[in-house]
């Protein structure tokens, strides 16, 4: 069967709108992975030959919405997606909604510029969380997301950045600083802090803190 999609915008003064729809099947396939029950409670050690993970070409119908609206110096952002499997197969990813909506201002602080950002996020998806990378997107179920930039006049300019993940008590930040050295380089720091509990999206990555610094050169 071939894919087919449509896609709608509206450009307004103040406000932009968007639709799309889709549905076939996706560019990467999913790896379907033969299930092994095994007894826990025995301690035996099973040997199991020939498993084979066998690509999934399964199609999809997706469908989306999304607004951008501009007031004044303020500017509010909405977007919801739906996308369900068409195919009976198992062990594939099955209907999911994810709904995100935020808000951006700036503010004059002398000869600087601080914009802010504020963002809300909500997902249901069929298929439960687990701990492994599929699931990472999970972090924004019930997600609660502030960003701050601070653009100086000078070479400077500074940025962070909180995420909360009400769905399973875990947490990102990030704190960056950059400055332009000179025409070709650009020098940077920053220090990214990850947390949760254990067998969470983002607990699965509490190890990953990290300080970085970083000089760029652009030719």
């Amino acid at each position: 069967k071939n894919n087919a999609g449509a896609r709608v915008d509206f450009h307004g003064s103040r406000i932009d709108w968007q639709m799309i729809y889709f549905e076939g099947a996706p560019t990467a396939p999913a790896i379907y992975t033969p299930v092994i029950d095994l007894d826990a409670t025995s301690g035996s050690v099973v040997y199991a030959r020939h498993i084979t993970l066998q690509p999934v070409y399964s199609r999809r119908r997706s469908a989306g919405l999304g607004s951008v609206i501009t007031l004044e110096t303020m500017i509010f952002r909405f977007a919801y997606g739906y996308s369900d499997k068409l195919s009976q197969f198992q062990n594939l990813p099955g209907w999911s909604h994810a709904a995100v909506a935020g808000v951006e201002k700036n503010f004059a602080i002398g000869r600087s510029t601080l914009t802010t950002l504020l963002q809300a996020s909500y997902g249901q998806h069929e298929n439960q969380t687990d701990n492994t990378i599929t699931s990472f997107d999970r972090i924004f179920d019930r997600g609660w997301l502030l960003g701050l930039r601070l653009a100086t006049s000078s070479d400077w300019a500074f940025s962070s950045v909180a995420l909360y993940d009400g769905a399973h008590s875990g947490g990102f930040a990030q704190l960056k600083a950059e400055c332009k050295v000179s025409d070709g380089f650009l020098a940077s720091a920053n220090v990214d802090w990850i947390d949760g509990p254990t067998g969470a999206p983002l607990g699965t990555f509490r190890r990953n803190k990290r300080a970085m610094l970083t000089l760029t050169s652009y030719l």
